[in-house]
């Protein structure tokens, strides 16, 4: 339904009422505060999310985080620092497109189109199987690849 403020409202009332025993209902809550344009909040949601370890003790936190960090960034015109996050990111989970997909964009913001092809050519060897959503799939044929487009 896209009621991004009222899913933000009824994710943080969640959070309160039992304390997240890992990071995804703060994900979620950065999310949401995003998409409901509230980047500040996104961003001091995502960084509560950073306190957890995913794969054990001490591993840090996962791709997720560090994808809608970066996200929430770059939103921010903070492409150097979305840059940094999706970095930090990619060794969690190296096979995943949107997060070389979301990297290249950081990198074209900043004008460096090299860079930006560099990871959209990785992000169209990595085509999830349903395909890319046609926005992404877009981007990647404007930069002269080919891609499975999921027509959602």
């Amino acid at each position: 339904m896209k009621e991004w403020a009222l899913a933000a409202e009824d994710q943080r009332q969640s959070t309160f009422e039992e304390k997240p025993k890992d990071a995804w209902p703060h994900i979620m809550l950065g999310a949401y505060l995003r998409e409901a344009g509230r980047l500040d909040e996104s961003l001091e949601a995502l960084r509560a999310a950073m306190q957890f370890d995913e794969d054990g003790p001490g591993s840090g936190p996962g791709m997720a985080v560090h994808y809608h960090t970066a996200r929430t960034l770059h939103e921010m015109g903070r492409y150097s620092d979305a840059i940094e996050a999706m970095t930090s990111g990619i060794p969690k989970q190296p096979d995943y497109g949107y997060a070389l997909y979301q990297r290249a964009l950081s990198y074209e913001a900043l004008g460096d189109r090299v860079q930006a092809k560099r990871d959209f050519f990785r992000a169209a060897e990595l085509v999830p199987k349903e395909g890319y959503e046609p926005k992404v799939a877009a981007k990647l044929i404007e930069y002269g690849f080919t891609v499975k487009v999921n027509p959602e």
